[in-house]
């Protein structure tokens, strides 16, 4: 399920990619199962280079708050930095 991100141009591949790529047929469509930060449609795309405000970990915006948030840079968190701050 889902992709793996990776550390190139292509910025992720999905199970499929790899798959095709190593002649196995019979694996199935990716699904997505990140959500932009923003607004939590499924998305799965690291672009931008969004980043968490605390630790600087890369966040999912998906292209459409991408445009309508640029100012909103300081505001994101990633998943463990909200929980923390949901804890203390």
């Amino acid at each position: 399920q889902g992709s793996m991100h990776v550390f190139d141009r292509r910025g992720r591949v999905t199970g499929q990619e790899i798959a095709a790529s190593a002649s196995v047929s019979d694996v199935k469509p990716a699904v997505v199962i990140g959500q932009c930060s923003l607004c939590a449609e499924p998305w799965d795309r690291y672009q931008g280079r969004w980043s968490c405000s605390h630790c600087s970990l890369l966040v999912l915006v998906c292209e459409r708050c991408q445009g309508r948030n640029s100012r909103r840079r300081h505001e994101l968190f990633c998943e463990l930095c909200c929980q923390q701050q949901q804890q203390q």
